[in-house]
Formats: structure tokens, sequence, C-alpha cells
């Protein structure tokens, strides 16, 4: 009978890949970055419709304002 050595070596290298995409699928940095880029984004957008759906009313308050004040 030939030695078990082969299939022990396999078997470690199979044991080694497995911990390392084990380790990768811990390591969460890069999924919590691309997480807070999307919520940042989708902030940004709200922002801005907001700012275009109200411009035109403070463009018309502003002045209003402006004119209770005595020059």
């Amino acid at each position: 009978m030939g030695s078990l050595f082969p299939i022990r070596r396999r078997l470690h290298g199979a044991a080694s890949s497995l911990r390392a995409a084990l380790s990768f699928a811990r390591h969460e940095g890069g999924a919590t970055a691309i997480e807070y880029g999307l919520v940042c984004a989708f902030m940004a957008l709200a922002a801005i419709g907001g700012m275009r759906i109200l411009g035109d009313a403070f463009t018309e308050l502003f002045p209003k304002v402006a004119n209770l004040f005595p020059q």
C-alpha cells in the first residue's frame, strides 16, 4: 500500500483554502464602506430633490420677508 501523504496534503490544502475563504467572508470593512456610500448617495438625492421642490417657494418667500424690515 502507498503512503497517505498525498491525501493528507490535499486535505490540508482544502482546509487552508476554507480558512482563507471564511476569513475573507468575516472581513466586513469593504461592505461597510459600500453601505455608507450608498446611504450618503441616497441622502444627497433626497436633499437635492427637496431643494428643487422647495426652491421656488423660498425664492418667493425671501423678498417678502426682506420687505417686512424697514430700510
